[in-house]
């Protein structure tokens, strides 16, 4: 995508796993990243045992029907949310907006039953590449941490980390993984100045 259709250094954003493929693809392919927003990544896969796990075992049946729409989307309204929704959802099925089930549904059809297979196996090819990565990134970097007292998928100290490696660092406290379905406003803010600056560099 970015050789072929961007033909040019882009800014990448990434959220969750797509928060580190960013950064393995910014260690390994340089030339073709100008800059890094991470949102909340998720770069060490063991804190409290494999984070997420019963979320992703769940997640691998719901998937498994990704052939039957109706029962998919059954499946993932059954599906319990890894924290509390701000009016106290408790299932996928009780969100509305963003999270409905019929809008996850429409992604989870597409996902690899393999891909979801590997989030909870207990050694995974992805933590080598991630691992290989640390401490080769040099682009302006941008890491958005989520509140790990509410749902975070870094590790204890890794946005300390970070920011001692000279990453721009933007702590949202009470605010979860995933910030930017769920406080869009702020995840707005946060990013804003800093595309501003590196598209003007």
């Amino acid at each position: 995508m970015l050789r072929e259709v961007a033909k040019a250094p882009a800014i990448v954003i990434g959220h969750s796993v797509g928060g580190a493929t960013a950064y393995v693809l910014a260690a390994r392919e340089p030339a073709l990243v100008k800059a890094l927003v991470l949102e909340d990544p998720w770069l060490a896969r063991y804190h409290d045992g494999v984070w997420r796990a019963e979320l992703f075992k769940a997640l691998e049946g719901v998937v498994a029907k990704s052939d039957d729409p109706a029962a998919l989307r059954a499946a993932v309204g059954r599906m319990p949310l890894p924290t509390p929704g701000p009016r106290g959802e408790r299932t996928v099925a009780e969100v509305r907006g963003f999270y409905s089930a019929e809008r996850l549904a429409t992604y989870y059809a597409f996902v690899d039953p393999a891909f979801v297979k590997e989030l909870t196996r207990a050694e995974a090819t992805g933590t080598k590449a991630i691992a290989e990565t640390r401490g080769k990134v040099t682009q302006p970097t941008l890491l958005l941490a989520s509140d790990p007292r509410v749902d975070s998928a870094l590790a204890d100290g890794e946005a300390d980390a970070f920011a001692a490696a000279g990453v721009q660092v933007m702590r949202f406290p009470g605010v979860p993984h995933r910030m930017h379905g769920l406080k869009p406003e702020v995840f707005l803010e946060a990013i804003e100045p800093f595309l501003r600056k590196e598209r003007a560099s």
